[in-house]
């Protein structure tokens, strides 16, 4: 939940990698410090995440919610707001971790495993917020707060700023060329 009336719901996470690795036990079959390892490889996967904000804003103390895109004021006042965000992530490239295994009994093995693909691929992200009935804008030569949606040079602008803004993000996500992995399971050795 965000604030009160807020929430993020309705989300979806798939995840799915597969890769060649290979693993060094530096120190072999030491006790307790056997089952630690550096491991290296290629690996390629895919990461989609979706959410849904939901809300109504009706009747709320304070219930606006402002802020500033592209030097102008705009805020939510009232009513219902549903907006969804996504980001993808398909991504490839040589993988370093390291990790531990712990036998557990009869060859099964529990394992933990952290380490980071380097890749050249990046996320995609994607936004959109509702407009209709909800946002407003500061207007500055009558000082008071008009309607966006219906005004075409307002809602133009609008969306002229919010694309830019997400251009701008998408070249910050673009800087980003590792992909962070964390895997925990069970290995059976015969």
């Amino acid at each position: 939940a965000i604030g009160d009336n807020l929430m993020i719901g309705g989300g979806e996470l798939s995840a799915k990698h597969m890769g060649a690795m290979v693993d060094f036990y530096p120190f072999g079959n030491t006790w307790f410090a056997g089952g630690w390892r550096l491991t290296a490889g290629y690996v390629t996967g895919k990461l989609d995440l979706a959410a849904t904000l939901t809300g109504d804003l009706s009747g709320v103390a304070g219930s606006a919610i402002e802020f500033d895109l592209a030097g102008e004021s705009y805020r939510y006042n009232g009513g219902d707001i549903t907006a969804t965000a996504d980001i993808n992530w398909k991504y490839r490239g040589p993988y370093l971790g390291t990790g531990f295994d712990l036998g557990l009994f009869w060859g099964f093995k529990i394992f933990l495993d952290a380490g980071v693909v380097f890749t050249n691929k990046t996320a995609h992200m994607n936004l959109d917020a509702p407009i209709s009935n909800v946002l407003e804008h500061w207007n500055d030569s009558t000082s008071s707060w008009d309607p966006v949606q219906g005004v075409p040079g307002l809602e133009t602008q609008f969306n002229n700023a919010k694309d830019a803004a997400f251009a701008d993000a998408q070249e910050e996500l673009d800087d980003l060329k590792f992909f962070p992995m964390v895997k925990l399971g069970f290995i059976y050795r015969f």
